[in-house]
């Protein structure tokens, strides 16, 4: 999508709650933060999650141990990954303030 439409962000999971609550008149509001830039190059994990979405951390880690080449990227995702949670939980603690004043 970025090559496609040079887009700034691509957003998939919030998307299809989006269309549900719509098409049941529900309100929704997302808010999502991003880790990692368009050209981040990293391999791909899918083989370290689960059927059921869990994602085995120790099974990674081993797998990363082993492959110098990876420890640099991984070191980058988890910056990435840590800013991101930073500024989505100051984000969501302004959106509760926020609505704890209107109420």
């Amino acid at each position: 999508l970025n090559a496609t439409y040079g887009a700034t962000a691509v957003e998939m999971e919030a998307a299809t709650v989006a269309r549900l609550a719509q098409m049941h008149g529900l309100p929704f509001r997302a808010i999502k933060a991003i880790s990692d830039t368009s050209d981040f190059d990293f391999p791909e994990i899918e083989r370290f999650h689960t059927l059921d979405g869990q994602f085995r951390e120790a099974a990674f880690g081993a797998y990363v141990m082993l492959r110098p080449w990876l420890w640099r990227p991984v070191l980058h995702m988890a910056k990435g990954s840590k800013l991101a949670a930073e500024s989505l939980c100051t984000e969501l603690r302004l959106q509760v303030r926020r609505k704890d004043r209107e109420i």
